[in-house]
């Protein structure tokens, strides 16, 4: 279904509306775009916190130990590697 609104609106000013509101719609895009963005770095943030509280409460853990057991070594280190000099080399399971 078509309406005629030919003679209801003026061009020159259907023009101009229709040019603000392309403008104003992009506006807009580019809002919704960079607070995407926003979210995005802020879950970021609050998941790398979430994960160094969790590794500082595992180091606390294994510093305050007066056994330490399987549990507490697998929360910490990923792997232990020794190369054929008999060098030991531990990686942990957070980065430095």
């Amino acid at each position: 279904m078509m309406i005629d609104l030919t003679g209801v609106i003026d061009e020159n000013d259907y023009i101009r509306y229709s040019q603000k509101f392309l403008k104003e719609r992009n506006q807009v895009e580019e809002n919704i775009e960079s607070l995407k963005q926003k979210i995005e770095f802020i879950t970021s943030n609050e998941e790398k916190e979430a994960s160094n509280q969790e590794v500082e409460e595992k180091t606390r853990n294994f510093l305050k130990a007066n056994h330490i057991n399987k549990e507490i070594l697998s929360d910490i280190v990923d792997r232990i590697e020794i190369d054929e000099n008999k060098k030991i080399y531990i990686h942990f399971n957070f980065q430095q």
